[in-house]
C-alpha cells in the first residue's frame, strides 16, 4: 500500500533491491517502468505479467556494477514513473504500485548470462525490495 494523496508532486523516488546472488559480469543494462493502473493486482502467470500496460515514463538503469549477495543496491530516480501513476484519474492514497525491472528490450550484452538478480518479497530471508518515495502535497 502506497500512501500518496491524489495531486501530490513526487520529488524523489527509487527502489532498493537486495542482491539474491553475487553477479560480477559486466554490461548489464535494464529498464524500469510502472504499471499504468491505479489498483494493480497480483500476477497470475507470465502471460499476465507481459500483458500489463506500462507507463510511458521509462528509466534506464544501465552499466549496473557487480553485485554481492545480500547487499542492497539503489536504482536511479524513478519519480517520473511514480508521478505518472499517481496522476491517473481515480488514484487513491493506499493503492498498490507495480514497478517492472527487466531487460525485455534486449539491451544487455549476452556474456555468460549477464544479469543482476534480486530477492523477492517472499524470499526465505524476508528481504524484499524497498520502495522509497518523497512527495509534497
Amino acid at each position: 500500500n502506497i500512501y500518496i494523496p491524489p495531486g501530490a508532486t513526487i520529488t524523489h523516488a527509487y527502489f532498493k533491491p537486495t542482491a539474491r546472488s553475487t553477479d560480477n559480469l559486466p554490461n548489464v543494462n535494464t529498464r524500469l517502468h510502472g504499471e499504468l493502473n491505479i489498483n494493480p493486482i497480483t500476477f497470475s502467470n507470465i502471460a499476465d505479467y507481459l500483458a500489463r500496460e506500462r507507463t510511458a515514463a521509462v528509466i534506464d538503469w544501465d552499466n549496473i556494477p557487480p553485485w554481492t549477495a545480500g547487499e542492497l543496491y539503489q536504482s536511479p530516480d524513478i519519480k517520473a514513473i511514480i508521478q505518472e501513476i499517481v496522476n491517473l484519474d481515480g488514484w487513491a492514497s493506499g493503492n498498490p504500485i507495480v514497478i517492472f525491472w527487466d531487460d525485455h528490450d534486449d539491451r544487455t550484452a549476452h556474456v555468460n548470462l549477464t544479469a543482476r538478480r534480486a530477492r523477492s518479497w517472499n524470499h526465505a530471508l524476508r528481504t524484499p525490495p524497498i520502495l522509497y518515495i518523497e512527495w509534497t502535497a
